[in-house]
């Protein structure tokens, strides 16, 4: 089956343990419409370049996985953690949104509150007990505007051969 790629893909975050896994599951027939930016090529605490690239590349579908992840150390890195998780969404969105491109957006389940069970429904009410939670409730927030144009994907676990995760740390140890 040859799927066909609806013009230029963008994906933030491409170094990291989904961007690398997305990257090698991308079909070799998209590898000349999809751009791969890690933070080498974009800053997300710097707005402006955001702005500017994501406009100069001009996609079709841009794939947000990259976010701040440390979980504990949030709690003491707020201004950071909002920064990438939501404030650089927030960037994304108004590009894409000036740009009629969607939205793609990788999320979590930290949003929850974690008292209601295992299971949520996408339509579920948030309510996150940490700083991570909420910043990436606040970049989902963005993306959700987006109506049509804009996915958020909620994951509560990414496992990878490389790449610092529950797995390997236990393998490690």
């Amino acid at each position: 089956m040859n799927l066909v790629l609806p013009g230029k893909l963008v994906v933030i975050g491409a170094a990291g343990q989904l961007g690398r896994c997305l990257r090698l599951s991308c079909p070799a027939s998209w590898q000349d419409q999809v751009i791969w930016l890690d933070r080498q090529q974009l800053d997300l605490t710097q707005p402006s370049q955001i702005r500017d690239l994501l406009t100069s590349i001009n996609p079709n579908v841009i794939i947000n996985a990259a976010a701040y992840t440390q979980v504990d150390q949030a709690e003491s890195q707020q201004l950071l953690a909002k920064a990438i998780n939501a404030d650089a969404v927030a960037v994304i969105c108004e590009v894409a949104q000036s740009l009629q491109a969607r939205v793609i957006h990788v999320s979590t389940d930290y949003v929850f509150s974690g008292l209601s069970g295992l299971h949520q429904k996408p339509d579920a009410a948030t309510a996150p007990l940490n700083y991570y939670g909420y910043s990436k409730k606040l970049g989902e927030d963005h993306v959700l505007c987006l109506k049509a144009h804009g996915v958020v994907i909620r994951t509560a676990w990414l496992y990878a051969a490389q790449g610092k995760n529950f797995v390997n740390s236990m393998l490690k140890l």
